[in-house]
Formats: C-alpha cells, structure tokens, sequence
C-alpha cells in the first residue's frame, strides 16, 4: 500500500443527502468519487465550480474511518469505481481503485 489515509478526510457533497450528490468525475466507464486530504484543498475545488452550482454543495468533513470505509462500500454499489486524491483543476491527481481504497479504510479497524 502506498498511500495511507489520514483522518479527516474531506468530501464535497450536495445538500440533499444522496449518493448522486457526491463530487463525481466520470470518464468513459469509470466513474470515480473526489477524495481530499485537507479542507483548503477542497474548498479550492469547490472554488472552482461555477457560481450557480457552489450553492448546491459543500464540505463534508468524515472523521471516522468506520464511516469512510462505509461509504466507500455503498458507493462501489452503485457503480463508483475509483477514487481520485485530492484532485485539482489543472493537475493531475492520484486515482485508485474503489475497492484499494475499501482496503486501506479497513486497515484502521481491522
């Protein structure tokens, strides 16, 4: 494993509590969820978003690897396949597999 999650972890996420409303890259069948290490790293991609779409989102801080671990699960359900790490307008992020990033939650508590 090369990359270890340090607790909290940072989500742009929508008001409405759904999975669609996650910050969401797709690219041709991949289908990855944003993943940041750091609230100034997310709020500067919630920055980048265009005005009318910023008042439908913001940060969700996630504290507890448990509920990390969690999420990830019921997003690789419906059909998220990968993670991106810190991802930024303009650079290139690191992106793994959903289920890498299931394992290395579990590491935590297991």
């Amino acid at each position: 494993m090369d990359f270890l999650f340090v607790f909290p972890l940072w989500l742009v996420a929508g008001h409405k509590s759904k999975i669609s409303g996650f910050r969401t890259i797709h690219r041709e069948e991949n289908k990855a969820i944003a993943i940041y290490t750091d609230e100034d790293l997310a709020q500067r991609d919630l920055d980048t978003c265009p005005e009318q779409m910023r008042d439908r989102f913001f940060l969700r801080e996630i504290d507890d690897p448990l509920a990390m671990y969690g999420l990830l699960v019921l997003l690789k359900n419906h059909g998220y396949t990968h993670v991106l790490i810190d991802p930024a307008a303009g650079k290139k992020s690191a992106v793994y597999t959903i289920e890498w990033a299931i394992e290395a939650t579990g590491h935590w508590f297991s």
